[in-house]
């Protein structure tokens, strides 16, 4: 349990007293205001009294309206001498006039003037314990000073009448100042309940910053360990090819196979994440050539045909003399991530057929199939990190999930569109639109 230093509940106090200084000047301006008026029509006796107390009143308004304004927004220069040299004197003044106003306008054969001067003294008193909840001795400075002179003036005017009205007024006066330290109690578990949020705040920002720090640092490491955690995949698959030309017996042939699928499935999980780290990282860099996409649409049918052909599917892509001017790696990754999202979602025989259009302001690579489809309540989710379809077959979801979300993220790096649509039970569209200075080869 933290509990508030001195220095944060003095800037509580000023905080919420100086704040509302304009306000108390207004009420008290227009009371009095009032008031004087009142009592220049109903009390003809005390006539410079009355003009004394006017200017006094005023005075406090004045006093509290230039304090406002001056230290409303920045009240360090006075945090010094504000508690015992402001705030306290400035609550006795204003307590003071008010018991004044009681006790020396008073007019005891006058009924309706003892029922006004008692509504307005009973109001001030309320005031003090709103205006300054934090602040105790301010508070019971202004009750004091406004209780004391109504007492003493009902002991002087002697009356059965005017000693209940004393009696009365010093109950009312202790009935308040308890409720004000009760308000005093629930504002202070309010501040520390505000100090308690900002530290946890504070900590949590930290931690944030840690845990940025650290992901940071694992996608710089991962970026730079990519060449070296990919070497051994590429190794394997090298010795794997050299391996097959020399094994013979269907067994041994079977084991071979094996593991080169275990392999194929390792490369396919760590391809992912190391994009992904090198994103983080920032190390994605474009290196912009003329490719021809009969040649891009070549290597995609040599790597997809075959697992293609293993779930009854025939991968077209259909030839054209079109050529783009793009980072040939980067364009291989998006489009055969999106090749493989296809043969994954298909899920039954058919067709995937990939080709290019020219339009109006480019070109727009396309793929289509004829498979299942995704379903509306999944496509939202389909370009997020880390999201599996629940249509994908179960061997495919083993993968992590990015294929798409990496897609993405070239298509921003490359500056191109991506498109997708899918109608359930028929299919699923995707496609890329390049700008014309793609086309043109201006970068």
């Amino acid at each position: 349990m933290i509990k508030l230093s001195a220095d944060t509940l003095l800037n509580a106090q000023m905080k919420i007293a100086i704040g509302g200084y304009l306000a108390s000047a207004a009420i008290t301006c227009m009371t009095t205001l009032l008031l004087y008026f009142y009592l220049q029509k109903y009390t003809i006796t005390r006539p410079l009294y009355i003009q004394l107390w006017l200017v006094m009143q005023l005075t406090m308004c004045l006093i509290w309206i230039i304090l406002y304004y001056h230290y409303h927004h920045n009240f360090e220069s006075i945090k010094s001498i504000w508690e015992w040299w402001i705030e306290v004197p400035l609550n006795a003044f204003s307590g003071l006039g008010w018991g004044l106003t009681w006790a020396l306008f008073i007019n005891p054969e006058n009924l309706h003037t003892v029922i006004f001067l008692n509504i307005i003294t009973s109001a001030a008193l309320f005031v003090y314990i709103v205006s300054t909840p934090l602040h105790p001795a301010a508070t019971n400075t202004g009750l004091l000073f406004c209780i004391l002179p109504i007492v003493f003036e009902c002991y002087h005017i002697g009356d059965e009448l005017f000693i209940a009205i004393g009696i009365g007024a010093v109950i009312l006066g202790f009935s308040v100042y308890l409720f004000g330290a009760e308000l005093h109690q629930v504002y202070l578990r309010n501040l520390l309940q505000l100090e308690e949020n900002k530290l946890l705040l504070e900590a949590l920002l930290i931690e944030k910053q840690q845990v940025e720090i650290m992901s940071q640092e694992k996608s710089r490491l991962l970026a730079i360990s990519s060449h070296d955690l990919r070497q051994p995949i590429d190794a394997i698959n090298l010795f794997s090819r050299f391996l097959k030309s020399s094994v013979h017996q269907p067994q041994q042939q079977a084991i071979l196979e094996k593991i080169q699928q275990a392999n194929q499935s390792l490369s396919n999980l760590l391809e992912p994440l190391l994009d992904v780290a090198k994103f983080d990282a920032g190390k994605i860099q474009m290196s912009p050539q003329w490719l021809y996409i009969d040649d891009l649409f070549y290597r995609l049918e040599k790597q997809y045909v075959d697992l293609a052909k293993e779930k009854g599917i025939q991968l077209r892509c259909v030839s054209t003399a079109q050529k783009l001017f793009i980072d040939p790696n980067h364009l291989e990754r998006m489009v055969g991530n999106l090749v493989m999202n296809a043969i994954k979602h298909m899920g039954r025989a058919g067709k995937i057929v990939v080709g290019i259009r020219r339009q109006q302001c480019g070109l727009r690579l396309e793929i289509w199939d004829n498979g299942l489809g995704i379903p509306d309540a999944e496509q939202i989710h389909l370009f997020q990190p880390f999201y599996r379809s629940d249509t994908s077959s179960h061997h495919h979801k083993k993968g992590v999930g990015l294929g798409l979300s990496i897609v993405n993220q070239f298509a921003d790096l490359m500056e191109c569109r991506v498109d997708f649509r899918s109608i359930e039970g028929k299919g699923c569209y995707f496609s890329l639109s390049f700008t014309e200075k793609n086309a043109s080869g201006d970068l």
